[in-house]
């Protein structure tokens, strides 16, 4: 394992400095596209927010202020969220989907855990980052709903599941592990572009692994695309999803007639 991250952070390198449809590495910043989009026929605009989260607090401020502007506009403002189960719901769930349902809910913690114990204040998740006001509109599946298909072909987020979810997982660690923890994420994260490429190359030969990421991301691109086309069928929309789903939801947006009319790119995370 020690030899294989340096190795996987080599490879990727090159990549990101390249670039991807999911980001690139410029001058140590890791960078995320914000595309827009015209309908061919009707004019009509779609921003496509591209998204990491957990990035500089200047990172979710400035999609604030793009929000902020063109919501003046009349855009309608949609966003990437598969929810929250309280305790009681989730003891309700068949046992299978209880423990895919935990696990979510540790991961969402641990990533927080991380900004805000690894990083100083300018590193924050993005839940804290953007303000989701009520008359945003969240256009994603619900939690169960991503359980429920990773129960029916026993996939889960690692090897046992019958690991219980752990909390304040960095509590206790010596300070030479957290350091070497810090250093490690904060460069995975500016090497983001290239590190997804290559274990998306290594996942083509796992399919468990492709399976998880058909429900993770290829199911999910065609609601968020679904929630993009029936809200612009009334009004220009800017939605806010991880980059990941980028690919994805380009594909469908350009099957229903938008042509990528510009792209800008947002400094994201950098040390």
């Amino acid at each position: 394992m020690l030899i294989l991250i340096p190795t996987v952070l080599l490879i990727s390198w090159p990549i990101s400095f390249i670039g991807t449809r999911i980001g690139r590495t410029r001058g140590g910043a890791l960078q995320i596209p914000v595309r827009l989009y015209q309908h061919k026929e009707t004019g009509r605009k779609v921003i496509l927010v591209g998204a990491i989260h957990i990035g500089k607090k200047a990172y979710y401020e400035r999609i604030q202020n793009l929000v902020d502007h063109v919501s003046t506009d009349g855009f309608q403002i949609l966003y990437e969220g598969v929810g929250k189960m309280d305790d009681k719901d989730i003891g309700s769930l068949p046992p299978k989907q209880r423990v895919i349902v935990r696990q979510m809910k540790a991961i969402s913690a641990f990533m927080q855990e991380v900004s805000t114990k690894l990083f100083d204040e300018d590193v924050v998740y993005q839940k804290h980052g953007l303000e989701y006001p009520d008359w945003w509109v969240r256009t994603d599946v619900e939690v169960a709903h991503v359980a429920a298909p990773f129960a029916e072909v026993d996939l889960h987020f690692w090897d046992n599941p019958e690991d219980e979810p752990g909390e304040k997982l960095l509590e206790d660690t010596p300070e030479e592990i957290v350091w070497f923890i810090k250093t490690m994420f904060a460069t995975a994260i500016k090497l983001l572009p290239g590190i997804s490429t290559v274990l998306g190359t290594f996942k083509q030969f796992n399919p468990k692994k492709r399976a998880r990421d058909h429900i993770i991301i290829t199911m999910r691109d065609e609601v968020a695309a679904l929630g993009i086309l029936q809200h612009a069928e009334h009004a220009d929309v800017l939605s806010i999803w991880g980059a990941a789903h980028i690919p994805g939801i380009h594909k469908h947006l350009s099957a229903a007639g938008y042509r990528l009319t510009a792209t800008d790119w947002f400094d994201a995370f950098w040390t």
